[in-house]
């Protein structure tokens, strides 16, 4: 098994009062007005998330977001598509497309191109194989 960062189980963080404290400083940042310290936070969250298996680390974002549900307070997920948006508008960073792109070759392009010639030892280089 392995974290969202493809760290080894052995290697994942469980949650402790360190880490509490270290996600309540990153959902510290991610409730501010400040647009800079909402940014860090954004990608603090998802630093911080690497070093957690899945499973152990959205059951406790549940439990968080049950309690802020019932509180009336702003759900991480929510602050988390708000920051995204304003970070892609700002250019920060770009978001992807819905579709892949593919950019087709020119036919004139494909026309023009050699082939590649084999070299003299080849056979003995794929024979090492």
């Amino acid at each position: 098994m392995y974290t969202f960062g493809g760290y080894p189980e052995a290697e994942a963080w469980h949650w402790t009062t360190d880490t509490y404290q270290k996600f309540g400083t990153i959902v510290y940042q991610l409730s501010s007005n400040d647009a800079e310290l909402r940014r860090k936070g954004y990608f603090a969250f998802y630093e911080f998330r690497n070093f957690f298996i899945e499973a152990e680390f959205l059951e406790m974002i549940d439990k968080l977001e049950e309690f802020r549900r019932n509180k009336h307070i702003a759900l991480i997920g929510t602050l988390l598509k708000d920051i995204k948006s304003q970070i892609v508008s700002m250019g920060h960073i770009n978001p992807a497309p819905a579709t892949p792109v593919v950019m087709p070759i020119p036919a004139a392009v494909l026309m023009a191109r050699k082939p590649v010639a084999a070299t003299a030892n080849e056979g003995e280089q794929l024979s090492f194989l």
